[in-house]
């Protein structure tokens, strides 16, 4: 039933994610060069992501610590990770009670901003890491990644969330 949940929710999330669109701005911000207006781009214009931008996308990643506590699950838990997806720059998050998503913007100057959440109020016995990802997500404002590691930083520049790369999605 918990799984149901999960899945009715990312549908719900992601189908009204994706109908809505921005009037506000055409910036393409995909691109190496940035254009304001997306009928200035050369018909031949290939979007191309930078290395690091590729890297933080596709990938999922592992919830390692928030706000500096190390993250300790038990073995029947769920593993808490994120996703964040770069054909509609959508991010999904997953713990073991409920599920996070959203709108996120990353550019190449590392600067990574959370522009929506939306999330799953499932009752947990232990609902800390929710509340966590809940009130540090929408602090965070630049990210850096060292190997495997993704570490994500708030406007002081203070690491409030670490994660470790576990697979890259094809």
């Amino acid at each position: 039933m918990k799984n149901l949940l999960y899945n009715i929710f990312f549908l719900v999330a992601t189908l009204t994610m994706g109908c809505q669109q921005s009037n506000t701005s055409n910036k393409l911000n995909r691109t190496n060069v940035e254009y304001t207006d997306a009928s200035l781009l050369p018909p031949d214009t290939a979007l191309v992501l930078t290395a690091d931008t590729a890297r933080l996308e596709d990938n999922l990643w592992l919830l390692q610590e928030l706000n500096g506590q190390t993250i300790a699950i038990s073995e029947k838990q769920e593993l808490p990770s994120i996703l964040f997806r770069s054909e509609d720059r959508i991010y999904i998050s997953k713990t073991d009670c409920n599920g996070i998503s959203g709108n996120y913007q990353a550019e190449r100057d590392h600067s990574l901003q959370f522009l929506q959440l939306f999330h799953t109020e499932i009752a947990c016995e232990n609902m800390e890491i929710e509340k966590g990802l809940l009130a540090y997500l929408p602090r965070v404002r630049s990210y850096q990644i060292d190997g495997k590691k993704l570490t994500l930083f708030d406007e002081h520049n203070v690491a409030i969330v670490r994660l470790s790369q576990l697979s890259r999605i094809p």
